[in-house]
């Protein structure tokens, strides 16, 4: 994925972006120190002086020279004094406490209570005079604009002037007095606007003020809200998430890395990749972020990061490059544990390939069991015609043995694949394990000592036993060339009990009751290597010649066929234990009694059906039967044994059939047809693997008589008498439905 991304802009704190914002409302905050005054301030300070002067100058000489006055000279001299003493104190007062919000209004207060004062000493207190003083002071309070209040305040005085002319005939004359009493009332009105305004100008920034810092107050509150939602859903996040400066150095992680990696943030804030992680890995890290911000553009990568417990995890990891508000660039990132993931898909890898390759050897062994059938069956033929002292019988048998050593092989590409016809029944595994553990001692040698635990209580399972002691027998043997000195071999059972899925590698075991086969030895031990291809086929760390390759491929097929799981934990140096897992059943175990093949006589008579695709096959089983006395109808397909058995007017017996037929009928699709015409007609498939039409995942149908391939002609020969013989009722007709 390279597709440019616009750089992602950092949200600035609340602060930062106010700062920066011209058209928030400034606090009136008091100048630092060495840093120029505010000219606004300034200038109000240098108005406001200048007016108080002004008036302390009127009002000075208006109560000096009332002839009305109600107090003494001396007073007056003092009140006079103390009010210039007052400018002088304005004009002394630091620049910075101009700006503080109280100045102006605690001087208008103070101005008015000495104007109505001075007013009042000197004798107006009942006069025009003091009416309009008050007129302008109201006027100042709720004038609308400064220019309106002067202007009102000038009509006033016009209107005490003409007071005055009017009351020129009660007073005689117009005094000193009278005449200073306009500009006083003048100057009074300019003070009181300029600073009525002031207080005015004062009272709407604290509103603004007040306003600004309610909003801003929200704005915080929204912020804080934004940033526990944000909190809230990166730490709450399946994926890792953190963000590098151009540096490398941690600048953010949410919680799931912290969790993930057991830091904590003073563990990883404003370190390095190569401070937390190996050198390698680290480097290799920095080398993906450079190329992130180089390109600019966002990335997705695979990285591996080990956890607290030294083990490498794989991340998918997606990398993009963004800014804060400053334009300082950081890398971000997104990452995913997808180490179960990778498991899982080489799990599914690794079942594919074993299921073709089983697919491949089941086909294989098909075919080759039909070639084997023709040697095994036409060699054990010839040597019935030498004596036992004659050179040829000896070559004859060794021919023999090659042939079933190869139908043993083949049988082994069955179990793999899982193609392999069985025969379950219930078993004591104690009585397994006992039973081949003479053998077991002769093949593993006097070098391996052999122990058995065996559990006293265990319960049965249900599988094939030829299969469980292959089992057995393959593990022993793995275990023996894993110990070319000598060393101990211990087979143990016990029972298992799982109330919850047990995971145990990429293979998860259901939940269940089971009986758990161990074989362990002190052997050489593998490495993870090994034990990841320990059950391919063919696969096999012996020198060539020594080994097959199929021993444990084939406990692996045997173990998903009888619906368990095999799982090999081992270390190098320190030996290697299989862990058989085998569902556990309540029936009770079966007692076997084998059958004596001494007394079950081959020959007999009466005419069978034979239906074989394969002509070497079919000619083998034709005269091994015709020798035993049979009458044989031969057939190559499905289709041509329904029409002979049609066209012949005699009894026929037993239909011979092989499962898997060219022609588009199947040995059970014939064996179906021909009993819907006669019932009481027995049945017996011969194959050299198993197919769904006789047996539900490999298991034969009970019922069903069944011949593996290869077979030798004495075999053939008693499993048909054994047939024949068996009563009607017992007779496999009952397990073979009509139905294909």
């Amino acid at each position: 994925m390279a597709a440019r991304v616009a750089e992602v802009t950092i949200e600035a704190r609340l602060p930062e972006a106010q700062a920066s914002d011209p058209t928030a409302p400034k606090d009136r905050v008091r100048p630092k120190q060495g840093e120029p005054p505010d000219p606004a301030v300034t200038s109000r300070r240098y108005q406001i002086i200048l007016l108080h002067t002004l008036v302390t100058v009127v009002l000075g000489y208006e109560l000096l020279f009332s002839t009305q006055a109600l107090v003494s000279f001396r007073i007056k001299q003092f009140i006079v004094f103390e009010l210039i003493l007052t400018s002088v104190a304005l004009a002394l007062i630091p620049i910075r406490l101009w700006a503080a919000n109280w100045l102006a209004g605690a001087l208008a207060v103070a101005d008015t209570i000495a104007t109505t004062l001075v007013i009042y000493l000197s004798g107006h207190a009942s006069s025009d005079l003091f009416l309009t003083y008050f007129l302008i002071v109201l006027m100042a309070a709720f004038a609308p604009t400064l220019p309106q209040m002067i202007g009102i305040s000038a009509t006033l005085c016009l209107a005490y002037a003409t007071s005055l002319y009017m009351d020129i005939g009660e007073i005689g004359s117009l005094g000193t007095g009278h005449l200073l009493q306009i500009p006083v009332l003048l100057i009074m009105a300019v003070y009181y606007g300029v600073t009525t305004e002031a207080a005015r100008k004062l009272s709407r920034e604290k509103m603004s003020l007040l306003e600004h810092l309610s909003e801003r107050k929200r704005m915080e509150e929204a912020l804080r809200e934004s940033e526990e939602r944000f909190e809230a859903f990166m730490d709450n996040s399946p994926a890792v998430a953190f963000m590098k400066d151009e540096e490398g150095r941690f600048a953010y992680a949410n919680k799931p890395f912290e969790r993930r990696f057991n830091l904590n943030k003073p563990d990883w804030s404003g370190k390095t990749d190569l401070e937390l992680w190996p050198a390698t890995i680290a480097e290799q890290m920095r080398a993906n972020d450079r190329a992130v911000l180089s390109a600019g553009t966002s990335k997705e990568l695979e990285e591996t990061m080990p956890t607290p417990d030294n083990r490498l995890h794989s991340w998918m990891v997606f990398k993009f490059p963004l800014r804060d508000t400053s334009g300082r660039r950081y890398l971000g990132c997104i990452a995913l544990d997808i180490t179960e993931r990778k498991q899982l898909e080489a799990q599914f890898r690794q079942a594919q390939k074993m299921e073709a390759v089983g697919r491949l050897a089941g086909g294989i062994a098909h075919d080759f069991n039909n070639l084997l059938t023709i040697i095994v069956g036409y060699t054990q033929r010839l040597m019935g015609r030498y004596d036992s002292t004659d050179p040829a019988h000896d070559e004859l048998q060794e021919i023999s043995k090659a042939g079933y050593r190869a139908a043993a092989l083949t049988q082994q590409l069955l179990a793999f694949s899982r193609r392999q016809m069985i025969q379950p029944k219930v078993l004591d595994l104690n009585t397994v394990v006992s039973d081949t553990s003479n053998m077991l001692q002769r093949m593993i040698g006097e070098d391996i000592r052999l122990a058995t635990v065996l559990a006293p209580d265990l319960g049965s399972i249900k599988v094939d036993p030829g299969q469980m002691e292959q089992v057995i027998m393959n593990l022993a043997v793995n275990a023996r060339d894993a110990m070319p000195q000598g060393g101990k071999l211990t087979i143990e059972t016990e029972n298992v009990d799982l109330e919850r899925p047990m995971p145990n590698g990429p293979v998860t075991v259901a939940p269940g009751r089971y009986v758990v086969l161990s074989v362990r030895d002190t052997g050489q031990g593998m490495d993870a290597d090994i034990q990841a291809r320990i059950f391919e086929p063919f696969f096999t760390t012996k020198e060539p010649g020594k080994g097959t390759g199929l021993g444990l491929s084939t406990v692996y097929g045997i173990a998903k066929q009888s619906g368990g799981y095999i799982f090999v934990s081992s270390q190098q140096g320190r030996g290697t234990t299989f862990r058989l897992y085998l569902p556990r059943v309540e029936e009770a175990a079966e007692v076997f009694v084998p059958a004596d093949p001494a007394s079950t006589s081959t020959r007999g008579s009466g005419t069978l059906l034979l239906a074989e695709d394969e002509v070497g096959v079919r000619a083998l089983v034709r005269r091994i039967l015709e020798g035993n006395g049979y009458t044989i109808l031969e057939a190559s397909n499905g289709a041509q044994a329904l029409e002979l058995y049609e066209r012949y007017q005699g009894s026929v017996g037993l239909l011979i059939t092989d499962v898997v037929m060219p022609g588009g009928m199947s040995g059970r699709q014939l064996a179906d047809r021909l009993l819907a015409k006669r019932p009481t007609l027995k049945v017996l498939f011969v194959s050299g693997y198993t197919d769904e039409a006789i047996s539900r995942h490999g298991v034969l149908e009970k019922g069903v008589e069944f011949l593996k391939k290869p077979f030798s002609p004495e075999a053939l020969a008693r499993k048909v008498r054994e047939i024949l013989d068996a009563p009607t009722e017992d007779s496999p007709r009952h397990a073979v439905s009509t139905s294909s």
